[in-house]
């Protein structure tokens, strides 16, 4: 699955993916995200992580 973004969303995500890194001390799976950008917001609203990780195994 590939997901296009427009220059404004890339920048948008790359600054949510520092918050959530900085918010939970944890690594923020993105890539494994359908919708990322909402997603993060969503957590970092909740105040809780993503229970979306990669699969074991999983190329991306």
């Amino acid at each position: 699955m590939y997901i296009h973004l427009s220059k404004e969303d890339s920048e948008k995500l790359d600054r949510l993916m520092r918050k959530y890194e900085q918010t939970f001390h944890e690594r923020c799976h993105a890539y494994c995200m359908r919708d990322p950008i909402a997603e993060i917001e969503k957590c970092l609203k909740t105040g809780k992580p993503s229970n979306i990780k990669p699969e074991p195994g999983a190329v991306y």
